[in-house]
């Protein structure tokens, strides 16, 4: 997963208005059916909100406002649901459901030109609802701590 250093200069209100804008392309797309689109669009923003809430979830319970290391933008999608596990901010279950997402993703877009029309409606919506799950155990591990 690369993060840019834009995105990680940007204050919270920017961060806010790019997720609602990605979000309003991926309900454009979804709309229109250009499912190839919606799915990398819904795919980015899982990836982003995952690294967040692995970020923030580390500095809480780190009680500091540096990042985990100073490579994090760079890191692996895996890399940061393995450390939402270990800090039980997410169980099991979600933590393969989220690694299961990325192997289909990362099969469907290496390998593109063989997998055009297996974009589906149904997985950008999968993705969807991964995203609100990793927000929802993101907040609740923040109230708790």
């Amino acid at each position: 997963m690369a993060r840019s250093q834009k995105a990680l200069l940007m204050t919270p209100s920017e961060k806010r208005q790019v997720i609602k804008s990605a979000f309003d392309r991926l309900n454009a797309y979804l709309a229109s059916k250009d499912y190839l689109a919606a799915n990398i669009i819904a795919f980015s923003i899982l990836e982003e909100r995952t690294l967040t809430a692995y970020i923030r979830c580390f500095q809480v319970k780190n009680k500091t406002t540096a990042l985990p290391s100073p490579k994090v933008n760079k890191e692996k999608f895996s890399r940061s649901v393995d450390e939402l596990l270990s800090m039980n901010v997410i169980d099991s279950t979600l933590s393969q459901d989220l690694k299961n997402a990325a192997n289909v993703r990362n099969t469907q877009v290496h390998e593109l030109i063989w997998h055009m029309n297996a974009f589906k409606a149904s997985q950008a919506k999968t993705y969807m609802s991964l995203i609100r799950k990793v927000e929802r155990q993101h907040m609740l591990f923040l109230k708790q701590n």
